[in-house]
């Protein structure tokens, strides 16, 4: 009886957190939820990001960024490298959990297509369903690891905004593949079925992140100089830093626009 009654206060408690949500999309969120905590391998690999988390901030903060005379360069070449590699690990993240987790549905497709949850809100509640887990550990990683390293505020401000974009931009791609490689991977045996990874989709999320990296060497080298000159920005620099966000804002934009357009369309084309 104590399960059944844990197991009803969970759906329950699942339930009214959703509540902003349509009917049909809390039910495939809550059926999602379930299976993620009633799988073992999930909470294996919880516990290793976890673990990971520990360890990479530990590393973080045991660098040894106090050389007398090069302080500022230590700390934005480090940060620098921090925001590159925290976009990788978000990035695996969609690999490894999102990926699977849509691809392993493909021989259960039929009982979507027979239901009335369409294709838009199916990839849309997937979406959703992943985005707010995938944003707060990237945000964790961003801003405690910036902290640590002990960049200024503003900075930290923007490091965090380019791993939010990138968090929703990588999300929409893993989704997207996922959604693709369904129908593909449908008739395999079941070991190909729960596959972990898209070599497609991780060469996509380097490529984004590579020309991430690219614009953000400007705001972190203009951040760079003011810090060692102890001056000000200019309009000029300002200008320029909003440039480039909004550019990085206008890309990650269209690619989790298409991204999810795609996914949508390829469930709509998938026959029974």
């Amino acid at each position: 009886i104590a399960p059944i009654r844990k197991e009803s206060m969970i759906s329950e408690a699942i339930h009214r957190l959703l509540f902003a949500f349509g009917k049909r999309s809390r039910t495939l969120m809550r059926k999602d939820f379930l299976c993620q905590i009633r799988d073992e391998r999930n909470v294996h690999q919880i516990l290793i990001l976890v673990s990971l988390i520990v360890i990479y901030l530990f590393s973080i903060a045991a660098l040894p960024l106090n050389w007398v005379g090069y302080e500022a360069q230590l700390k934005y070449i480090v940060s620098f490298l921090n925001l590159g590699v925290i976009l990788i690990i978000v990035a695996s993240l969609c690999s490894r959990l999102v990926y699977p987790a849509i691809v392993s549905e493909g021989p259960f497709l039929w009982i979507m297509k027979t239901t009335p949850v369409t294709p838009k809100r199916y990839i849309w509640t997937k979406f959703l369903f992943y985005c707010v887990p995938l944003f707060l550990t990237g945000q964790l990683f961003a801003i405690l690891s910036s902290l640590i390293i002990g960049i200024e505020t503003a900075s930290i401000i923007l490091q965090s905004a380019t791993t939010a974009l990138l968090s929703f931009s990588l999300l929409a791609m893993a989704v997207s593949f996922g959604a693709s490689d369904m129908k593909r991977l449908r008739g395999d045996s079941p070991e190909v079925q729960v596959r972990t990874e898209s070599v497609s989709y991780m060469l996509a999320s380097i490529s984004l992140i590579f020309f991430t990296m690219a614009l953000e060497i400007a705001p972190v080298f203009l951040y760079f100089l003011k810090e060692s000159d102890q001056s000000v920005f200019t309009r000029k620099a300002w200008t320029v830093i909003g440039g480039i966000m909004f550019l990085l804002f206008i890309v990650n934009l269209l690619v989790a626009f298409f991204s999810l357009r795609t996914g949508i369309k390829k469930i709509e084309k998938f026959d029974l």
